[in-house]
């Protein structure tokens, strides 16, 4: 399977949750088009806003498994995202190691800024 076919595409309405913290993890998320809030605790104060081409989601699926999430996102605007599940992730990974170690590296960068 080509690499775009993995890609699922979701549309989320402004002000709308793409998850919330603490939701079981099982897909990763770039942002074609909109901008999204990484929300904190409070679930009011906004951590960082991500824009066009940001990748979200990954720490919670970076062990090949389900995890949790750690943070909430929410639409700062309407947003267009290409989702890839665990499963195409998996499959991804198999055919691409190296795309696992790009990843990880971006978990790490973000680990030290949190």
């Amino acid at each position: 399977m080509s690499f775009i076919r993995r890609f699922t595409f979701s549309l989320v309405p402004e002000k709308e949750y793409v998850f919330k913290k603490g939701e079981i993890a099982e897909e990763i998320f770039f942002i074609v088009d909109g901008k999204a809030s990484v929300m904190d605790d409070d679930e009011v104060t906004v951590l960082v806003t991500l824009e066009q081409s940001a990748i979200f989601g990954e720490m919670g699926v970076i062990d090949l498994n389900p995890g949790t999430r750690s943070k909430s996102i929410k639409a700062f605007q309407d947003l267009t995202l290409a989702v890839l599940t665990l499963e195409n992730f998996k499959d991804l990974v198999s055919q691409y190691p190296n795309v696992l170690g790009k990843i990880k590296e971006k978990v790490e960068e973000r680990k030290r800024f949190n």
